[in-house]
């Protein structure tokens, strides 16, 4: 994921968008396990380390976007 481009557009630093091989990293992945686990709830867990912030929050929002859940440690137990 690139970082997004500085200067005068705040819609990009407000609301990143992901794309390219991220986005479709999640979208595989997403799919194989829908159907590995027909019928299962499928949540999706992000290591705050991981990742820088823009990059967590544009993670999140196309999550959000496509109703996967994001949880916590405590959810998957």
């Amino acid at each position: 994921m690139e970082e997004p481009a500085k200067g005068n557009s705040k819609s990009n630093s407000n609301n990143p968008e992901i794309n390219g091989m991220w986005k479709h990293a999640i979208q595989v992945s997403y799919e194989a396990t829908k159907s590995a686990f027909p019928g299962g709830e499928i949540i999706a867990h992000l290591d705050h380390k991981s990742f820088k912030g823009w990059q967590k929050n544009a993670i999140v929002n196309f999550l959000t976007e496509h109703s996967i859940r994001v949880g916590k440690p405590g959810d998957f137990f």
